[in-house]
């Protein structure tokens, strides 16, 4: 750096304050304070990083569940069909006793009639309210 040098000076004419861009050594307590503002910037792009990688993961779902609910929308639209749970009604010894039908709620149409199951053949009595042992008026 140059050593300012005095050069004569026109008459009638005031100094003026200008700024340049020149270079500027730091302080120890600007250093210091630098330092901090660093570490903390540092640490508040890690976060934001992180932050960024969760919403990516949580878009990638959300992009993976919109494709799969078109991929089975297109396969149903094509085959013209989907299975899903019906309502349907079972009646026990019919068309005949010792067999069930199954037919759909919506259509009424029979989906099945099979043979029942021993369980099945088993009726349930109702039983008429007995009064316990303790209550029973002795004489």
């Amino acid at each position: 750096m140059k050593k300012k040098e005095e050069q004569p000076k026109p008459a009638g004419l005031k100094p003026e304050i200008v700024s340049r861009n020149l270079k500027y050594n730091f302080t120890t307590e600007e250093l210091s304070r630098y330092n901090k503002e660093l570490a903390f910037e540092v640490k508040n792009l890690n976060e934001i990083q992180q932050e960024k990688k969760l919403v990516i993961s949580i878009l990638g779902a959300k992009i993976r569940t919109a494709e799969g609910r078109i991929q089975q929308l297109a396969n149903d639209v094509n085959s013209g069909y989907t299975y899903k749970y019906l309502d349907c009604t079972i009646t026990y010894n019919f068309p005949i006793d010792g067999q069930k039908q199954v037919t759909r709620n919506d259509t009424g149409e029979i989906i099945e009639t099979v043979k029942m199951l021993p369980s099945e053949l088993q009726e349930e009595l109702e039983l008429k309210d007995v009064p316990d042992a303790d209550n029973v008026k002795q004489d």
